[in-house]
């Protein structure tokens, strides 16, 4: 089969496409993204982010972690220092407002920055 400028357009569209399905179901899931850089300042949060931690909606942005869970982020890093860069793990952290959560943490290179970023995945369902 031979691969022509037709075919190249269509296969852009099907991946845009299917990239903004993904973003949709990601943004229907009751399950928070946030993440944060070396700082520990939150460099994104998806809407169920804020909606899980009780924040506006693009208010966490800049927020540092210590802010927004009590133990002033400590878990997060610490799963870093002690299981690796690599480490996709569950755990139990509080809000600050007292609220249980489960997260599961990961580390990924920003894809603005190039930095590596701690990704944090966390929902209030066990």
């Amino acid at each position: 089969m031979q691969f022509t400028e037709s075919n190249k357009f269509t296969d852009s569209f099907v991946a845009i496409a299917n990239f903004q399905l993904l973003e949709l179901r990601m943004e229907t899931l009751p399950i928070g993204l946030i993440s944060i850089n070396g700082d520990g300042l939150i460099i994104a949060a998806d809407a169920w982010s804020e909606r899980l931690l009780g924040y506006e909606r693009g208010s966490l942005r800049s927020k540092h972690i210590g802010t927004v869970f009590s133990d002033n982020g400590r878990t997060f890093i610490d799963i870093v220092k002690t299981k690796g860069p690599g480490y996709f793990g569950k755990k139990r952290v509080k809000t600050c407002t007292g609220k249980e959560l489960y997260v599961k943490v990961a580390m990924a290179t920003g894809l603005e920055t190039r930095l590596p970023t701690l990704q944090i995945i966390f929902t209030d369902l066990e």
